[in-house]
């Protein structure tokens, strides 16, 4: 029992961190949205998609978030946490190893980072999101002498 209380509140911890995470993410990107979108347009990769992207990725992380919170959802939002982690791990490798100098398109805490530091903060975030991901179970109390789920 100790065990399924320590995964619980490992669950609750990761979730919190993602969901303050993309909230503040979201922030970001809104209050400086000129800035956000602009600097997606200096990336060869994504030039193309790059007014495209700057409405979606704020929009997949707010829905990251409302499905993180509510505890019917939250295994599903776990998953698009390890999409959207996967995704920004991905991209972010692609520039380091391109050998181009190009502008940070992130917001939040990461534009203060290296890419290296970028990347390894997305690789952590991506485990540790695939790892919850797998790993979590909707915890339903049950009523020991009728073996029903408690209300």
């Amino acid at each position: 029992m100790k065990m399924e209380a320590g995964k619980q509140v490992y669950h609750e911890i990761i979730t919190t961190l993602f969901v303050f995470f993309f909230s503040y993410n979201v922030l970001t990107q809104l209050k400086d949205f000129k800035k956000f979108s602009l600097a997606m347009e200096h990336s060869p990769l994504i030039r193309s998609y790059s007014a495209g992207l700057a409405v979606l990725i704020p929009i997949f992380e707010v829905a990251a978030v409302l499905l993180l919170v509510v505890p019917v959802t939250r295994k599903i939002g776990l998953w698009c946490t390890v999409f959207i982690m996967g995704i920004s791990t991905a991209y972010t490798a692609w520039v380091m190893f391109n050998g181009r100098e190009l502008p940070c398109v992130c917001a939040g805490l990461f534009p203060k980072l290296a890419w290296k530091e970028q990347l390894l903060a997305n690789t952590t975030g991506f485990i540790l999101a695939v790892f919850s991901g797998i790993n979590y179970k909707k915890i339903i109390a049950i009523n020991r002498s009728s073996r029903t789920p408690a209300i």
